[in-house]
């Protein structure tokens, strides 16, 4: 709507018998300082779900290799030994805790937890810098009201006092945030996909809220699902199912019209029957999409085996090879995830 509406609506019904701020110091504000406002309000939340993200992708890690937790010393209380029914309950546990770990670290310290537990190096990341300036601005921010210390400054070779977050700013995170995002992304995917050969699968991790218990057998490994007139158990298609009483976090992984069959049935019963809510849906890998064979994919691979990549390089490839420019660009996402493996196979040719 017009300016002229949107006071007209704010202000139409300004009761003096209230206690509200007065129509030209709210009017003021809403014209020099609530967009500075917004933009700090959006900039604090997408470092919290970069945090959030990175406690995600531990999990999925975890959940898809428990050996890795093999040997770690957990305490349980005798109390609760009773109510785990299941084996998935007791790893569900011990993954969870674990993660619980990342919460309220530094980012250094994520970081160096990557490393250790992972040999994920997320230092590789070009803009590491920034997203660890970042997560320092937010503390400013959200501790100190946007007033910077000396630490900050000397830090940063900052000599601003006073932080604020402009609309260039706040692009330039949606910028890096959006690109660090895959980076670990392509790299759990690694952690989750150890073997050798070309994966095409379709792959995404599924979170769900058991409302009742009658959804509990949906996400037994033997629960079978019908696709094409013949049935498929639910293991055929999973990497990972950790479960306990109230959640469940699957890792699936097949073809995409196998995979989507379960999907639907999982969603359709949450509208029908509300027994379970689906409270997280991302996908770890659109590899299915390529349509070139392994060999037309090891061609481009080495075309971009080499960095830095020349401008327009999906357009020459698409040019030269005579393939799309949209299945160009689903080769480089397959290859990219699964870098390792196209670098083992253009060894093992030479």
């Amino acid at each position: 709507m017009s300016k002229e509406r949107h006071e007209e609506r704010i202000f139409l019904k300004y009761d003096k018998k209230i206690n509200l701020p007065h129509y030209w110091e709210t009017k003021a504000f809403l014209n020099l300082e609530a967009q500075n406002y917004l933009r700090e309000v959006i900039f604090v939340r997408l470092i919290s779900a970069t945090e959030v993200m990175l406690q995600d992708y531990a999990k999925i890690i975890y959940s898809a290799n428990r050996a890795t937790l093999l040997g770690k010393e957990i305490k349980i209380d005798t109390n609760l030994l009773s109510t785990f029914q299941t084996i998935d309950e007791v790893w569900s546990k011990i993954v969870r805790e674990e993660c619980r770990n990342l919460n309220g670290r530094k980012f250094s310290d994520i970081i160096e937890y990557y490393k250790i537990k992972f040999n994920i190096n997320l230092r590789r990341f070009a803009e590491i810098v920034a997203i660890e300036e970042m997560y320092d601005q937010r503390n400013i921010l959200v501790h100190a009201l946007g007033h910077t210390d000396d630490a900050f400054r000397k830090k940063y070779s900052s000599n601003q006092s006073f932080l604020a977050i402009t609309d260039k700013n706040l692009r330039q995170c949606f910028t890096n945030l959006e690109a660090f995002h895959e980076f670990v992304r392509r790299a759990s995917f690694k952690k989750i996909n150890p073997t050798n050969g070309i994966n095409r699968s379709f792959q995404l991790v599924l979170k769900i809220r058991i409302n009742e218990e009658s959804a509990n057998h949906l996400f037994d490994p033997n629960y079978l699902f019908n696709f094409k007139n013949k049935m498929h158990p639910l293991s055929s298609v999973t990497i990972s199912n950790l479960r306990n009483k109230t959640e469940v976090d699957l890792i699936l992984s097949g073809p995409r019209e196998i995979v989507s069959e379960y999907i639907q049935i999982i969603k359709h019963i949450e509208d029908t029957r509300k027994i379970l809510s689906v409270t997280r849906r991302d996908v770890m890998s659109r590899s299915h999409k390529t349509k070139l064979s392994d060999e037309k994919l090891d061609e481009i691979f080495s075309y971009i085996q080499t960095r830095p990549w020349p401008e327009g390089i999906k357009q020459k490839i698409s040019d030269e090879m005579g393939i799309s420019k949209t299945q160009i660009s689903y080769a480089f996402n397959l290859i990219l995830e699964q870098e390792d493996e196209f670098l083992r196979r253009a060894t093992t040719t030479i």
